[in-house]
Formats: C-alpha cells, sequence, structure tokens
C-alpha cells in the first residue's frame, strides 16, 4: 500500500500501512480492515469534493438506488468533524456494496491528533476495502488527482467490494441475523457459511442447510417428480403431462382442457411459466418461451386461486405469504405506462439480483395481458382498478408479498408435502381461492415445493426466527485461551477437565493440534490457522488455544470471544520478550474479547507483573490456583452442555 503522505492538509498520514484482519479484533464480529493514523482537520471545501468523487462515481456505475452519503453532525468541532466525515463515508461505502458486516466503522483507540481506526468488512472484500481506503487518504493528502483514471479505479474497486459478498439471496441476510442474535459467523470455501462453533455449529448455502436432503433437492428440482410424488401420497395436485414438442403440447391442453398452465420442468423463480392460457394461440407463445429454458415442458391443468408461499422447517410454519402478480392500480387519470413508471420509482424494487422486489416491465406478457383485456399501454384504469401484468405471482418476476395467516389444515397440507420429499426447510407453493379457510373446504393444488426456498427480503426477523431454530445456543461453546510461561501445561489440563465431562476439546500446543486426545496436525501453525481449524471441526466441544503467538495482533483472534483468558505469566508478542508495547497490544487484544480474565495464583516476579499491569489499564481480573482454573472451565463447559454434565459418572 502507498502510505499517504504529510501535506498539511489536515495532517492526515498512514503511521503504518493498512493492514487486513481476518479475525475477530477490538469487539468485530467478522473481518475487517485496521488504519492508523495521524489526524487533524480535513478542510469542509476538500471533504465535499472527495464525497462527490467516491459517491458520484459509485452512483454513475451502480444498479438500483443507493443511501444518501451520511451527514456529518454540526455540533462537532475539529479534528473530530473530520473524523467524523471519514469514517461516515466509509460507512457509506460499505452501505453501498450492501455488504452483511457487524457493526460500522470505528475509532477504537487514540489520542485527538493520533488515532486507531477500524472498517468491518466481508473476508473476500478485504483488499478492495483496504484499496479505497487508501485511494480516500491519498485524496485527502493531496497526492491523487481526480481524473477519469482515478475514477474507474474506485469503480473497479468498488465493484470487487460488492462482489465479495455471498452471491445467494438468502446468504447476506442469515449474516446479519447471525450478527444480531451475537452467533459466530464464518464464510467457507464456495457460497457455505458456518453459523456458530465446532460441534454446534450448523452450515447453510442459500436456502440449503447441511440436513437438507440430496435426494429431495434432486426430487424437488424436477416438477414432474414432484407432482407424481405428491400424487402417490395423496397429496392435491394438478393434473399435468410432460411434453418435448408443440405438438404434445396441444394434445396435452386439449386432454386436460384449458386453461392450461405451461412451464419448464426445471427452473425456479417463475422463469419461463405461462398460466392461464384459454387457447391453441396463447399455448404456442407460451411454448416456445419455456423451450427456450428447458427440453421438458410440463402442461398442467389450470387452478384459479391466489397464490401462497409457506415456508416450512421441520414440522414448524416459518413464513406464510401471498404472492399479488405484479400489477398496478389505476387512480383515474394516469395511462398503465405512467402507473409502471411509478411502482418502479419505489427504492425496494430493481432489476440487481436479490432485491425485496423486482421492477415491472410492459414486455410481451403484459401486452398480451392488456390485450385480452382490450387495453394497452396507453389506457387509463379506474381509480382503484388493479390490472395484473403477469400471469403468475413470483415475487423474482415482479410480485408483491404479503402476509396472511392460514388454517391449520393447510398448514398441515404444507409439512406433509415437505416430508413428501424429505426437506428439512421447504418453500411450499398452495394455490387456493383463501388460504384462511380450510382446503378440504375450498379445494387447493400443491403448485410446487422447493428445496434452498428463498425468504425474501421483506422482513429480516425471518431470518433470525430460523437461525434461533436451526443453531442450538447461539452456536456458543466454551472456549479457552492461556498464553504466558506455562500457557502450553495450563491447556493440557483444561482440555483434560472437559475431557472428564465426556466432551471433545481441541487444544492446540506445542505438540501441535489435537482432537480429543487424538493427533490432527503435529506440525507448527499459529494460533489463528489451529483456533479456525478447531471452529471449523464439528468434533470439537471445547477449544483450549494455548500457544498463543504474536501474529495474533496481525490475523486477530480466530474465534469472536473467548470464555475464559488464563494469563501464567508475562506475555510475550515476539522475539524480543521486553518488547513492552506489543506485549501490551496483545494484552488488550486479549482481554477485549474474554468474558472471564484469571491469572494464575503464583509468587513469580512475571505473576505479579501481569496483575499490576492489569490493574493499572483498569481491567477486571482475579488470581486463582490450578485446580480454580480447572473448576472454572469445567463450571463453563457444564453450563453449555448441561445434559453431558449431568450424564457425566
Amino acid at each position: 500500500m502507498t502510505a499517504a503522505g504529510d501535506t498539511g492538509q489536515g495532517n492526515w498520514q498512514l503511521l503504518r500501512p493498512i493492514w487486513m484482519t481476518r479475525g475477530f479484533v477490538h469487539g468485530m464480529r467478522g473481518p475487517c480492515v485496521q488504519a492508523t493514523l495521524r489526524t487533524g482537520e480535513i478542510p469542509e471545501p476538500l471533504r465535499h469534493a472527495i464525497t462527490q468523487v467516491f459517491c458520484g462515481t459509485i452512483a454513475d456505475g451502480s444498479e438500483g438506488a443507493l443511501p444518501p452519503p451520511l451527514a456529518v453532525p454540526d455540533n462537532l468541532a475539529e479534528p473530530e468533524k473530520s473524523v467524523a466525515w471519514f469514517l461516515g463515508l466509509m460507512g457509506w461505502i460499505t452501505l453501498a456494496a450492501d455488504l452483511p458486516v457487524a457493526g460500522e466503522p470505528r475509532r477504537v483507540a487514540g489520542t485527538a491528533r493520533v488515532a486507531h481506526f477500524v472498517f468491518p468488512v466481508v473476508e473476500g472484500g478485504l483488499g478492495p476495502a483496504a484499496a479505497l481506503l487508501n485511494i480516500m487518504l491519498e485524496m485527502i493528502a493531496g497526492t491523487r488527482r481526480d481524473d477519469h483514471a482515478g475514477r474507474e479505479q474506485i469503480l473497479s474497486h468498488f465493484r470487487n467490494l460488492a462482489r465479495a459478498k455471498n452471491a445467494t439471496s438468502n446468504g447476506p441476510r442469515f449474516m446479519r441475523a447471525a450478527h444480531e442474535r451475537g452467533i459466530a459467523v464464518l464464510e467457507l470455501p464456495g457460497q457455505t457459511i458456518q453459523f456458530g462453533l465446532g460441534s454446534r455449529s450448523r452450515l447453510i448455502e442459500g436456502g440449503f442447510t447441511d440436513k437438507t436432503s440430496t435426494i429431495g433437492t434432486r426430487t424437488a428440482r424436477s416438477k414432474a417428480w414432484t407432482s407424481q410424488m405428491l400424487q402417490r401420497l395423496r397429496i392435491p395436485v394438478a393434473p399435468h403431462r410432460a411434453v418435448t414438442t408443440i405438438e404434445a403440447a396441444i394434445s396435452a391442453a386439449e386432454a386436460l382442457g384449458y386453461p392450461v398452465v405451461v412451464k419448464p420442468n426445471d427452473r425456479d423463480g417463475g422463469t419461463g411459466v405461462r398460466a392461464d392460457l384459454r387457447n391453441e394461440t396463447e399455448l404456442r407463445i407460451a411454448f416456445d418461451l419455456a423451450k427456450t429454458f428447458a427440453d421438458i415442458l410440463l402442461v398442467e391443468k389450470h387452478f384459479e386461486g391466489n397464490d401462497y408461499r409457506l415456508l416450512v422447517h421441520e414440522g414448524k410454519l416459518m413464513q406464510l405469504i401471498m404472492r399479488i402478480p405484479a400489477g398496478v392500480t389505476g387512480d383515474g387519470v394516469s395511462t398503465v405506462e405512467e402507473l409502471v413508471r411509478r411502482l418502479n420509482a419505489d427504492p425496494r424494487r430493481s432489476s440487481a439480483a436479490h432485491y425485496v422486489l423486482m421492477t415491472i416491465e410492459l414486455d410481451n406478457e403484459a401486452l398480451e395481458l392488456l390485450a385480452r383485456a382490450g387495453l394497452s399501454p396507453g389506457s387509463v384504469l379506474l381509480k382503484g382498478q388493479f390490472f395484473k401484468l403477469r400471469r403468475t405471482a413470483n415475487i423474482a418476476r415482479g410480485g408483491m408479498p404479503r402476509r396472511v395467516m392460514a388454517h391449520p389444515d393447510n398448514v398441515v397440507l404444507a409439512h406433509r408435502a415437505a416430508k413428501a420429499l424429505g426437506l428439512d426447510l421447504a418453500g411450499v407453493d398452495i394455490i387456493c381461492p383463501d388460504i384462511g379457510r380450510s382446503w378440504l373446504e375450498v379445494g387447493a393444488i400443491v403448485s410446487e415445493v422447493n428445496a434452498g426456498p428463498e425468504l425474501g427480503g421483506e422482513l429480516p426477523s425471518d431470518y433470525a426466527d430460523l437461525l434461533d431454530r436451526i443453531v442450538e445456543g447461539k452456536g456458543d461453546i466454551p472456549t479457552a485461551v492461556a498464553v504466558g510461561a506455562h500457557a502450553c501445561e495450563v491447556g493440557r489440563m483444561l482440555a483434560a477437565g472437559a475431557s472428564a465431562l465426556s466432551l471433545r476439546p481441541g487444544l492446540h500446543d506445542e505438540n501441535g493440534l489435537t482432537v480429543a486426545g487424538e493427533t490432527v496436525d503435529p506440525r507448527a501453525m499459529s494460533c489463528f490457522a489451529a483456533g479456525r481449524a478447531l471452529a471449523s471441526n464439528r468434533e470439537v466441544d471445547a477449544i483450549v488455544l494455548a500457544l498463543v503467538t504474536p501474529h495474533l495482533i496481525e490475523t486477530g483472534l480466530p474465534v469472536p470471544c473467548c470464555d475464559m483468558l488464563v494469563l501464567t505469566g508475562e506475555l510475550s508478542a515476539g522475539p524480543d520478550t521486553r518488547d513492552e508495547a506489543a506485549s501490551l497490544e496483545l494484552l488488550r487484544l486479549l482481554c477485549g474479547v474474554a468474558r472471564h480474565i484469571v491469572v494464575a495464583n503464583d509468587a513469580s516476579p512475571d505473576g505479579q507483573q501481569v496483575r499490576e499491569r492489569l490493574t493499572r489499564l483498569g481491567i477486571r481480573h482475579e488470581a486463582a490456583d490450578e485446580s480454580a482454573i480447572i473448576e472454572k472451565f469445567t463450571a463453563v463447559c457444564r453450563a453449555v452442555f448441561p445434559e453431558q454434565a449431568d450424564a457425566t459418572p
């Protein structure tokens, strides 16, 4: 990284190169970019110019609406006003990239003129975020000009930052919910996200969990197989025929009787689906469209009713929405075209993927429906008249979700459909006149069963509620960190205490990495690498890190917090054990994430020095001998795993 020079522009200067932290530091619940700066006043015209460059460049190259730049409070004095602007602009970049981060950029230490900043980001976005931060500092220092090439660099780094977030629609929303719930989040290779630690962790990829059946997913992928499976279990479905040619489709429609539905056999989100087809002409148009998405198509008997999505998880209804087809409501004055333009102005709508609502186009389907009703884009609808511009109600096709209540019989029907395919989490689509009345009375069909369902973003609480069910006890397992001269000895005793409760401890000491006494890797490794390995090992019930390396200052901790920090003498933060500044930084890092801090109760000068240092820093701690330390950790283990602890002889 190129450090910003001191040109007198507010005296802003990097005191060390920007660095990127994959682990947890300063109370952050995810990766972050860090910078230590000499700060000062940045003239308001310069702040305004830099804001315009970043916000304007990013807005011009982005899809959908972006949040407005954050305002700086007028009541702040310099240099606080410049610091607030600096943090606000970096925070705006994170918001514009829609990153699922925990917290906002903040100053965590320093004085009026020297400050340490942390900027939360996702792991894949560390590089782009650091590059954008560096460009900003160069512009503050006056060493970078505002030109076309520079703006192209800003836009390129921003796009890389935005692409760094989990690409599934559910992933970022689950991550935000986990941050709010205090559940540990670890990004794994691919699009899989780990929630929680060790044996209490769960894996989610999009709408799939680690319990989702592969057979059920494969069956749900085929609409024909799904319908046949449901029919076998006497679950109501629409009569259908699978076809590959237009002649077969026409024959199927005539046999089933118009109106019919044509849909690709293996596409989700309403892709290529046309419903309520009333004649051969409409059927041919629908067939040609669907054939562009799949070789095998389904012709179904059309069932008139409202479209409902029931999200079920292991026997519990988690979400129920009625999906209203994309359309417009007349005001007696505006044309259909004007109403569509007004509807698309809603900031919740976008043509970009994963928005809460999608924009609506007056495409061929909309024009066909208008023509069927004797209307055109220039027609004026009566006040209060709703006209649908889509044959299906999928949210991905511009539909609008509405929360409703279901009759218990209909909820049971959804559970039966999910169980028929062996899915733990499923989106069951039911078409019926009124979901509030029993399907046994008014009739209904199960039109689809979706594995890996999209939850939708209109209510973030849905993601939190589902995580509460999937991740037991917030995914916490007992965690201890021992440092100092006798750390490995104490670590082995803590692991033995967990083993005595029939738990499987993961331990990192001078012998490498072990789980439940079995060697996993005897090679030397960093504390961060060891901790990440244990945190992702689903056979680990407790984590004990007894070989803390100085690299933690750069990497951060492998877990967001630890239940016990045990200090067994003076900390060493480098080859020179007398490096006071580095030792102090490491101590602050560890103490900042520890729920309980215990100092080994020995009479050595090192132990006394540690206690005195903690007292000077105002850090609460207690002294304990080895037996008391072990008892304290086993008490934590019993609290987390009461069933196993109670069963221990």
